[in-house]
């Protein structure tokens, strides 16, 4: 699916994935206290 989309919207749709992990990995940290 990325393949076919063009290297801007790639790197947006990435950035947007690691954003996403990132506030997980936020959430998860007050928890493990």
């Amino acid at each position: 699916m990325l393949f076919n989309l063009p290297e801007g919207a790639m790197w947006y749709s990435l950035l947007e994935i690691c954003q996403l992990e990132n506030i997980r990995a936020v959430w998860r940290l007050p928890a493990q206290r």
